[in-house]
């Protein structure tokens, strides 16, 4: 079963329990299931259990990944913070806005959930991307969809 954990991560979506468990394991790399139901117990009502079968379906996905410590199953994410973000706004662009990314990002600067020192650091963040020249992540050129 050890074998198991090691295959190439699914990069689905990530539930909100799920991403609130990773974000714990962030924090504590080898976190106990007992650790993480402590972290979580702080803001949300959820059993030792209910977090351990969560744990057990991200270690099938290969998020996670597990090591025995005496009596008890250590977990450490196997995903970055970075990759499980990207993952989930790309799933986001896709559903919501039909994949066209630049939708997405108007719809958030239009927003006011966006203040000016945010807006600035947008701002400095498309300059750099220019400067950097060449093609987007996904092999286009500038200019939106294909």
């Amino acid at each position: 079963m050890a074998g198991k954990s090691k295959r190439e991560p699914e990069s689905g979506p990530l539930s909100e329990l799920q991403l609130a468990i990773l974000h714990v394991l962030w924090s504590k790399p080898g976190a106990t299931v007992l650790d993480v139901h402590r972290a979580l117990s702080r803001t949300r009502s959820l059993t030792p259990s209910t977090v351990a079968t969560v744990l057990v379906r991200l270690e099938a996905r290969g998020i996670v990944e597990r090591s025995k410590r005496g009596r008890q199953y250590c977990y450490t994410a196997r995903v970055s913070h970075e990759r499980a973000s990207s993952t989930m706004l790309d799933d986001l662009a896709q559903r919501v806005f039909g994949g066209d990314a630049a939708a997405l990002v108007c719809r958030l600067i239009e927003s006011e959930a966006i203040d000016d020192e945010e807006l600035d650091r947008v701002s400095r963040l498309i300059a750099a991307r220019r400067r950097q020249g060449g093609e987007g992540k996904k092999g286009h050129a500038r200019g939106g969809k294909s």
